[in-house]
């Protein structure tokens, strides 16, 4: 469950997937607000990464809105003990995203050292594409100008298969120190939009993250589960008509039962995953470099045979 705070701090922001492109660069372009939207955008920026802390921010707020600032008047409300919570839950009102989705995922829990299920938050790539269809420029997101050679032939057989146009998504894996002495990495799923070639060229959308300390052998496995049953449903550009796992709806995925079976506006397929050969032996269990079979997909040298040539 505390998995869910590595997401919920990035929705606080606006245009939050802007996280991803620089940690030097605010999650919002400036140049298009008034000066009372970007009044409140700084606020929410700064206590989104921990500059101010939740009762600060919250009495800052409550002044800006004493003062005849509309855009905070919605914001303003008393300091109470659970500060944090709730001014999160005042930003999130206004986020266009989709709800969190949860799933149960093996992992490792770090006080008995056994492996155990526990709730995994995952922003579900098929939901992330059909808000960007629906309040983007679709000629933005069918882009396909920053293509490699190998993506656009494996993109164009798709749309061939498909019969329809359809946005190239890419799949990111990797692993980001979140401690002073780089001891403890967070992994972190992403998506991207691989064919932009201009401002949205570098755009990651975080999909999921969990402490690397929580890893065990089958959590690869299970987040991959959710991840390609996502990838299906963009494929056939229909929203799911029930969970991963093929259980019934949740409480808590009321909304999305009732799009059940009806069309996404949008279809995609999947181009590229990016990461490095860690990822790949973990995610896809491709053989790691010390291995007796190999190293490599494409052909059969074993690291005694590279010993030899060498």
């Amino acid at each position: 469950m505390a998995n869910a705070a590595l997401l919920k701090n990035c929705w606080l922001r606006v245009g939050w997937p802007a996280i991803m492109l620089s940690k030097n660069k605010r999650p919002y372009d400036p140049g298009p607000l008034d000066a009372e939207q970007r009044l409140v955008a700084n606020v929410e920026n700064l206590f989104a990464t921990n500059t101010l802390s939740a009762r600060r921010s919250q009495e800052l707020l409550n002044d800006i809105a004493g003062v005849g600032v509309a855009r905070a008047k919605p914001l303003a409300k008393p300091v109470g003990t659970n500060a944090a919570r709730d001014l999160r839950r005042s930003f999130l009102k206004r986020s266009q995203w989709p709800a969190l989705y949860w799933a149960d995922v093996r992992v490792l829990n770090l006080k008995t050292g056994q492996e155990e299920l526990q709730s995994l938050a995952f922003v579900l790539p098929h939901e992330y594409l059909h808000v960007l269809a629906k309040l983007g420029d679709p000629s933005v997101l069918y882009a396909k100008d920053n293509l490699d050679r190998i993506a656009k032939e494996h993109l164009a057989k798709c749309e061939s298969l498909a019969k329809c146009e359809l946005v190239g998504i890419g799949l990111w894996g990797d692993g980001v120190p979140c401690n002073w002495d780089r001891t403890e990495s967070v992994e972190c799923f992403a998506i991207n939009l691989p064919g932009q070639a201009g401002q949205y060229q570098a755009l990651r959308l975080p999909l999921t993250a969990l402490s690397r300390k929580q890893v065990s052998p089958n959590t690869w496995d299970d987040i991959m589960e959710v991840l390609a049953w996502s990838f299906q449903c963009l494929a056939v550009g229909e929203w799911p008509g029930h969970r991963h796992d093929d259980a019934p709806w949740r409480p808590d995925d009321r909304r999305r039962a009732g799009k059940a079976l009806t069309p996404l506006g949008v279809r995609a397929a999947l181009v590229e995953v990016r990461g490095d050969w860690k990822m790949f032996a973990e995610t896809f269990h491709f053989p790691k470099w010390n291995h007796k079979a190999g190293c490599c997909w494409r052909c059969t040298c074993t690291p005694a045979e590279a010993i030899t040539i060498i």
